[in-house]
């Protein structure tokens, strides 16, 4: 986006001119870029049947080819529960031109808004403090097996 009037972003001039928060902005602008690759998604939004958030939480991790089943789901889960459920399903990214992921959506500069491959994440999305190779337990929490009797 060309920088004039000291707008840095999408996201900015909605925070700006509309007077959304940043969270929402971005949760628009979100959204808005991904409008076309994901008509259903859309179509709920559209029809009130899903929030900005857990619209914004599908688009940002699902890949097209995943729409539909998604959005068969999303308007019965929490925002808690839908992050969950996107961030640990192991989608197969779609194809795009020269091999690049389509499926990922992407923030302004178009760096991916995906977590980085082998880097896992909280809810909040996040990225998790457990060291690589290291399980977890439902709390979150490192899981260590006890240490050996002697």
């Amino acid at each position: 986006m060309e920088r004039r009037h000291g707008v840095r972003s999408v996201e900015h001039w909605l925070s700006l001119r509309a007077g959304l928060s940043p969270s929402s902005a971005a949760h628009v602008a979100t959204l808005a870029r991904n409008r076309d690759r994901l008509p259903v998604l859309s179509s709920l939004v559209a029809q009130g049947r899903l929030s900005l958030e857990q619209a914004a939480t599908v688009a940002r991790r699902v890949p097209a080819a995943y729409e539909e089943s998604v959005c068969e789901i999303a308007p019965l889960l929490t925002v808690s529960q839908l992050r969950r459920i996107v961030s640990r399903y192991p989608f197969d990214p779609d194809p795009g031109p020269e091999g690049a992921t389509a499926g990922v959506a992407t923030t302004d500069g178009g760096t991916p808004d995906a977590t980085p491959p082998g880097e896992a994440t909280t809810d909040s999305g996040t990225p998790d403090a457990t060291p690589p190779g290291e399980a977890t337990a439902d709390s979150g929490t490192p899981h260590r097996p006890p240490p050996p009797r002697t």
